[in-house]
């Protein structure tokens, strides 16, 4: 189970108060926030940056569906430079193409049991070396992402890295 040490609130929405948790304790055994609690939870895991190990390795073909779902995602979406959905067969083609590629290198992030948790690509284009980072629900919002781009530019260090980032995923 979990140990909370301190009085964990909770923040109802419907009824727009916090809830202490020992008072959720005293109503009972049974207790339903209401269709926000997965995002109340998972707003206080993030919160407490709760940390989840990972790993950097190359991808290799096994990869291209767990990259065409978080590719396709809403918001990676909505930060890419090309907003619009990929398709099935042309994302299996640029896949297949990228691995194959001396100057693209992807390198997949995944935990202990290689759960697929993100992915980080670098463009090669003479010295420089274009960084592009997608990172899954799992890890997204947990203070990981900057920790993943100094450990992916580790293998990167000859070259000047750029990295084109939308103005609102800042």
């Amino acid at each position: 189970g979990v140990h909370v040490s301190k009085p964990l609130y909770i923040y109802q929405r419907h009824l727009g108060s916090y809830t202490s948790n020992n008072e959720i304790v005293e109503k009972g055994k049974k207790q339903i926030i209401d269709k926000y609690g997965k995002d109340i939870v998972d707003n206080i895991l993030r919160k407490n940056k709760v940390y989840i190990e990972w790993f950097l390795q190359e991808a290799n073909t096994d990869d291209v569906k767990d990259v065409f779902s978080l590719s396709n995602k809403d918001y990676v979406r909505e930060y890419s430079l090309n907003p619009d959905k990929i398709g099935w067969k042309g994302h299996v083609k640029w896949f297949d193409e990228k691995l194959h590629d001396d100057n693209y290198i992807m390198l997949t992030v995944t935990n202990k049991n290689n759960e697929f948790l993100g992915l980080v690509r670098f463009e090669i284009n003479g010295d420089e070396a274009i960084i592009s980072i997608s990172l899954g629900d799992k890890l997204r919002g947990r203070g990981q992402a900057l920790k993943i781009i100094k450990k992916a530019c580790e293998r990167f260090k000859e070259y000047t890295i750029i990295a084109y980032i939308h103005p609102e995923n800042v």
